[in-house]
């Protein structure tokens, strides 16, 4: 059951890997203006005082804890995963509907697909960085920062060469350039986490950047279905 510490305000949940994720459409929400939808991961819910992430391992604890709120809380109307591809999109995409069926829920037929059957809850799974595409949150950041950062980016490529980097798995990569980039890029505290860096103060780029409308996209049309 989802601890009463924590504030349950919406009807539509959107389930992330960690806080990373958290922390990008958690903003992007707020700054997009989509009302009506909640960011969070999933927990031990074994361990009350432990606020760390699980992974993909925590999306079944979240949904069971979503499935039957009490009373006075808001009941549960939409549940949405938000997983990386990583080197394989369809066996994230299987894995994230594995949880939904242990739970009891619907399955959506493919991913960025509503599956929305009367009288129950509805459910989606968005594919980061985008459906069918291998990688993570990292690969989509970079996009935000393409072009941003000619000469700091040419040095990394070299870096990564240097490495012989290119045979790492593409999630991989992304992370090691995306590391690269914000120690590059911010002097003053060079192993930044990612959480940080995404505050309106560090991050080098809009959210309103297009690389992030289709998942703007789908989150509104997810809640209004």
């Amino acid at each position: 059951m989802v601890s009463f510490s924590e504030q349950i305000t919406e009807s539509h949940h959107l389930i992330c890997e960690g806080p990373d994720d958290i922390g990008l459409f958690s903003r992007l929400i707020r700054d997009r203006n989509i009302m009506g939808i909640q960011v969070a991961c999933g927990r031990d819910p074994n361990r009350k005082d432990d606020k760390r992430c699980l992974g993909t391992s925590g999306f079944i604890h979240r949904i069971n804890a979503l499935k039957n709120l009490p009373a006075p809380l808001p009941q549960t109307r939409g549940l949405l995963i938000a997983t990386d591809g990583d080197s394989d999109p369809t066996a994230s995409f299987d894995y994230a509907c594995e949880q939904l069926e242990l739970a009891g829920l619907p399955i959506p037929t493919g991913a960025y697909q509503i599956c929305n059957e009367q009288d129950k809850i509805k459910t989606a799974v968005m594919i980061i960085p985008g459906a069918g595409r291998q990688g993570g949150l990292e690969s989509l950041l970079l996009e935000c920062c393409a072009g941003l950062f000619a000469d700091q980016t040419a040095c990394i490529e070299a870096f990564c060469g240097c490495l012989g980097a290119e045979n790492l798995p593409e999630k991989v990569l992304h992370k090691l350039k995306l590391r690269a980039l914000i120690a590059a890029t911010y002097s003053s505290d060079p192993s930044l986490g990612i959480n940080a860096w995404l505050s309106s103060d560090t991050r080098p780029f809009l959210l309103t950047h297009p690389a992030l409308d289709a998942l703007v996209a789908f989150i509104s049309s997810f809640i209004a279905a």
